[in-house]
């Protein structure tokens, strides 16, 4: 279940797998709103590879940002 997800996520918040698999999770439940959260859980972890002196100017940081606004509401 969805808070199952959420603890582990945020008992290990350097786990990246686990922010992945919860994206995939909520892509298969399908839905505008979850498919945005996935969508957003993604391009957040494409984003935090990226070297931090390229993350201000980057297209993924405005998408990103684009995102956050659409999953907040």
């Amino acid at each position: 279940d969805e808070q199952t997800f959420l603890s582990r996520i945020l008992s290990d918040l350097k786990d990246d797998a686990a922010r992945l698999i919860y994206a995939d999770w909520l892509e298969e439940r399908g839905g505008d709103a979850s498919n945005a959260k996935a969508e957003f859980l993604r391009v957040a972890h494409q984003w935090n590879t990226l070297p931090e002196k390229k993350r201000s100017k980057h297209p993924l940081t405005r998408h990103l940002k684009e995102l956050a606004r659409s999953t907040a509401t």
